[in-house]
This record gives C-alpha cells, structure tokens and sequence, in this order.
C-alpha cells in the first residue's frame, strides 16, 4: 500500500481484490481496477487521489478549486485514460475519491452548489466514463472567520457524496466525532 493509504480511505476497498494501476502521466492519483469478491463480474475502477492545491482562502478562490479546471478534472482525465487503456477489463461503474489537503474558504451549501454546477455542465463527459459517483473529503474555513484568525481555526470536516448515474444527486456530510449530521440536496432543484 502507498504511504497515503489512509488519506486515500483504500482500506474501503477490501470487499475487492484491487490491482493498482500505473499512469506515468497521473502519478499523483491512484487508479485501482477492482473486482468485487463475491460478484466477479462486478469490475470497476476506483480513482483516487489527494488534491494538493493551495488553499482556498477566498470564497472566489474555495470555488476556483471546485471547477473543472482544477484538480477534479485529473481525476476524470485519469479515469478516461484507463478506461482506454486495453491492459483492463471493460467496467460498467467507476468511482473517484478525492481528498482536499488543504481548507477551502466556503460555506457546504456554496460548496454544493459549485459542485452541481460543475457537474452538470460535465455529465457527457461523466456518462462516457460511466463514473457513477464522486466523493470528496474537503476541510471548510467559514468564510465568516476574519482573515486574521482564519490560521488558527480548526476547519469543519465535510464529506460530499455526489451519485452521478442514473440522475445526479448530491448528499453533504458534516464530519462530526460523536455523531455526523447530513443534508440532501437534490440536484433537479
């Protein structure tokens, strides 16, 4: 296992046997080919990766980082690029995991509603790779905080759980050690 094993969650893949893939191009995300232990015929991709942007310390900047053009979009390219990739079997459902290092200076909602955006706008592409759902571990800065006590705040763990196929819809969770609180938001909204 890499040394970012428990950054990457990979101990959530061990209902399957999983082959890690390499893509020279991509060395900073993790592709696994995984095929389910008790439904061999269930194969597909798990792509992971930690995003180590600079933080997100304005709300235009938090957004930034959600786009397409960001980190997010290596994830999709890297997924294309093994799904092509005639070394592994054809998959039917694929998965991408992605870990923000670094807080970002926004609201759940605000974050969400930069996520549907973006998704929506992408889901031809999202529908050609048959990702069926992206998940994302963020650190949230409130952006209420004044700059000058914003290094010495602890950010809110959050969790967005965005099921892409066969419609998009978006669950967002706040990280919270005794109990976790959650929020649906619907994507047809």
């Amino acid at each position: 296992l890499p040394p970012q094993a428990t950054a990457l969650e990979l101990h959530r893949l061990s209902n399957f046997e999983v082959e890690r893939c390499w893509f020279p191009d991509a060395p900073q995300v993790h592709v696994y080919l995984a095929v389910a232990k008790k439904q061999p015929l269930d194969t597909r991709f798990f792509v992971r990766l930690l995003a180590h942007s600079q933080e997100g310390r304005t709300v235009s900047g938090a957004t930034q980082l959600l786009q397409p053009t960001s980190q997010l979009l290596q994830g999709f390219a890297t997924l294309e690029q093994a799904i092509g990739d005639s070394r592994y079997k054809p998959t039917e459902s694929n998965h991408i995991f992605v870990r923000y290092l670094a807080p970002l200076r926004i609201t759940l909602q605000q974050a969400v509603k930069t996520l549907k955006a973006t998704l929506t706008s992408c889901m031809p592409t999202i529908n050609k790779l048959q990702a069926t759902e992206l998940e994302l571990a963020i650190p949230l800065w409130d952006p209420s905080v004044p700059d000058a006590d914003l290094d010495s705040t602890k950010p809110t763990q959050v969790r967005i759980i965005c099921r892409l196929a066969p419609s998009l819809s978006i669950d967002a969770y706040e990280e919270v050690s005794s109990f976790v609180s959650s929020g649906t938001y619907p994507a047809a909204a």
